[in-house]
């Protein structure tokens, strides 16, 4: 699977194993694949940046998807492979115009937060920052463990 990822001033593209659509867990324990960006480089492989002057001249609803990002997209994608996208928008767009099935859920969202967490690492030709505004607050899993940990502690000290 391919993961199109968007920076502050264009797209990156990740292989991503789809795996982890089938794993057990995979929403709670993916935010743990980042912690590092040797580990998070194995779960999403960087593959190619493109910055664009005008990201949302790149892909949008009326005129779909620039061919500077198509072919980006077309380079890497193999017969048969989906493309994991951040956006609803995106999906429908890239689908609709380009014909790549495309996958948007919770556990993209999980490895978008995670390479966003990383990102200056696993897309090192990004320079800009992301806005404080654009950061994802934290992993679903990340909320998930620290909730389970908490009531461990609660009923820990009730004892």
């Amino acid at each position: 699977m391919l993961l199109l990822f968007e920076t502050p001033s264009g797209f990156a593209l990740f292989t991503f194993s789809e795996v982890y659509f089938h794993l057990p867990n995979t929403l709670k324990d993916i935010w743990t694949k980042f912690a590092d960006p040797h580990r998070a480089s194995c779960v999403a492989t960087p593959m190619e940046f493109e910055s664009f002057e005008d990201k949302s001249s790149a892909i949008n609803a009326d005129t779909g998807i620039n061919k500077r990002l198509a072919d980006m997209i077309n380079k890497w994608r193999l017969p048969g492979m989906k493309l994991a996208v951040g956006k609803p928008e995106y999906k429908a767009i890239i689908e609709s115009k380009l014909g790549i099935p495309c996958t948007h859920n919770a556990i993209v969202m999980e490895v978008m937060w995670g390479i966003q967490h990383l990102m200056h690492k696993l897309v090192r030709k990004e320079k800009a920052q992301v806005a404080k505004d654009d950061r994802f607050p934290m992993s679903q899993g990340l909320k998930m463990f620290l909730s389970h940990l908490w009531i461990l502690c609660r009923t820990r000290d009730a004892q």
